[in-house]
């Protein structure tokens, strides 16, 4: 029987994993998740508890507390935290959220490594995107049970890389000054493109009007003023 949460308004799971001991030691595993549509008063207080946890706000927006900081994740954003920690989210409003916990013995290490480059493990609507199909697989996996452990690890793997590398929507100094010098001469080239292409058109209109009947060019003339193109019996 299902534990009644309050603010819990309806849930696809809970669905659970036993990780081989195998898994323990050496990849990265699941242990359980679900997906939860949600509203006040939902809330999740937390000192400790012995996994890391990954939340996914697929509609409306959940309130969390983590290492001294208070933040809205919002449709589209994703939350990673250590349970370890203290920690402490709850819903104002109705919300949809998937979410699993997950444990491995590297995981720590890329945890703080996305923390250092990305934040407070509030990670935006760009990493949201690129790791939404991963958590819809975990979450399938639970539910159907016939994933292996080797995919859930290699699923957890790869989101966790993926949310370590430094967001496209950031820039470094060097960055931005690579991109100014870079727009710079795209715009000098596109310049010196439209004035290669007036001194062209000037050029082919000279020669037009070289070959035209009655108009003089210059000091080609015959010695009555005719225009030597009339002398060579040209056409227009």
């Amino acid at each position: 029987m299902a534990i009644e949460e309050p603010g819990v308004l309806w849930r696809d799971g809970v669905y659970f994993y036993a990780a081989s001991n195998f898994a323990k030691q050496h990849l990265f595993y699941p242990m359980w998740g679900a997906t939860y549509e949600l509203d006040s008063p939902y809330r999740i207080r937390r000192d400790y508890m012995d996994a890391y946890m990954i939340q996914y706000v697929a509609r409306g927006a959940l309130h969390f507390k983590l290492r001294g900081h208070h933040f809205v994740a919002k449709e589209g954003e994703l939350v990673l935290l250590a349970c370890r920690e203290k920690n402490d989210y709850w819903s104002e409003g109705t919300a949809r959220v998937k979410w699993f916990h997950f444990n491995g013995r590297e995981v720590g290490p890329l945890l703080e490594r996305i923390y250092e480059t990305n934040g407070s493990g509030h990670m935006s609507t760009f990493f949201g995107a690129r790791v939404e199909p991963l958590i819809d697989d975990i979450l399938q996996g639970l539910k159907s049970g016939n994933c292996s452990e080797f995919q859930f690890s290699r699923d957890l793997y790869s989101m966790l890389c993926q949310l370590a590398e430094q967001s496209l929507e950031k820039e470094t100094p060097a960055e931005e000054s690579v991109r100014r010098a870079v727009a710079y001469i795209q715009e000098d080239a596109r310049l010196h493109a439209g004035q290669d292409r007036h001194d062209r058109g000037g050029d082919r209109l000279s020669e037009q009007l070289v070959l035209c009947p009655g108009v003089p060019s210059g000091d080609e003339h015959d010695a009555q003023g005719l225009p030597a193109v009339f002398l060579s019996g040209g056409h227009a």
